[in-house]
Parts: structure tokens; C-alpha cells; sequence
């Protein structure tokens, strides 16, 4: 059986990359290793809380997590049927955003958490960023019910 011919990748690896490889490794490590090193996540918290009662709807804090956080993300879920998922995310300059997906589709820019209900007389609920703290952060809660879940991953 004849023998493949070489290919032009196999011929360049063989000679040009040997003879090239000495000359950009030193200009291109030292620009790319500090580039990659803010990158690593170092701290990361995962937590769940039930939202705050109608009553108590207002500022909600998350403490006890070690670190300020950088980044938020949010997953919302309640126990009825009739009630869109939520997903959200905070970061510490302030841009927040949303996705529910499920019985009620919606998404924006306005809230890191909305959670809607199908029944169209019951306002959505609704979280707002207020800040990234020293051992965690708050939200600003609006229409709450005890009965929905945030889980929640902090970064640091």
C-alpha cells in the first residue's frame, strides 16, 4: 500500500513551528498569563434563602459568606404550578438582568430576579440590587412570598 503523503500542517509542525516557537513564546506568555490570572475564581458561595414575607418586603441581606462578592446569580423557583422560573444576575458595578422562562416568558434589565404568576392579578415578584457587602449583599425585595425559593452562587 502506498504511504499518505506529508500534509502542509505535519510539514509546518515539523519545521517552522521549532524555529518559530522560541521567538513568540517570550513576547506572548508574559502578555497572556497576567491576562488569564484575574480569571480564576477564587471564591465561590452557594446558598438558597425562602423570600422574605409580604411584610418584611424591603432590603434582604445574605451574610456570613467570608468574602465581597463580585457576581451574583440567581435561580427562582416557587412550590405552585402556575409560576415562571427565574433566572438573574448581579454584578458589583450595578448591571443587573433577568430571564423567566415557563407559564410567563419575560426578560429585562430592571430586576436580577422576577418571578411571575400565570394568574394575572397577582403582581410579579420582584428584586433589585442594592449592593455587594462584606460577607455577602442585598437585595431590594418587592411583592414577596414566602413561598418562592432564590438559590443563589456568589463569585468572588
Amino acid at each position: 500500500m502506498p504511504q499518505p503523503s506529508r500534509g502542509i500542517v505535519q510539514a509546518v509542525s515539523e519545521n517552522i513551528a521549532p524555529v518559530i516557537a522560541p521567538l513568540v513564546v517570550p513576547l506572548v506568555v508574559p502578555t497572556i498569563i497576567p491576562a488569564i490570572i484575574p480569571l480564576v475564581v477564587s471564591k465561590v458561595r452557594v446558598g438558597q434563602f425562602s423570600c422574605p414575607s409580604p411584610d418584611n418586603s424591603g432590603h434582604y441581606s445574605v451574610s456570613g459568606m467570608g468574602f465581597k462578592p463580585k457576581l451574583l446569580r440567581f435561580t427562582c423557583a416557587a412550590k405552585q404550578d402556575n409560576v415562571s422560573t427565574s433566572l438573574g444576575h448581579a454584578d458589583e458595578s450595578g448591571n443587573q438582568v433577568y430571564a423567566s422562562y415557563g407559564v410567563v416568558q419575560d426578560i429585562g434589565a430592571d430586576h436580577c430576579i422576577r418571578i411571575s404568576v400565570a394568574d394575572g392579578d397577582s403582581p410579579p415578584v420582584t428584586a433589585n440590587f442594592v449592593s455587594m457587602d462584606d460577607g455577602g449583599f442585598t437585595l431590594d425585595f418587592q411583592d414577596c412570598d414566602e413561598t418562592y425559593y432564590i438559590n443563589y452562587e456568589a463569585i468572588g
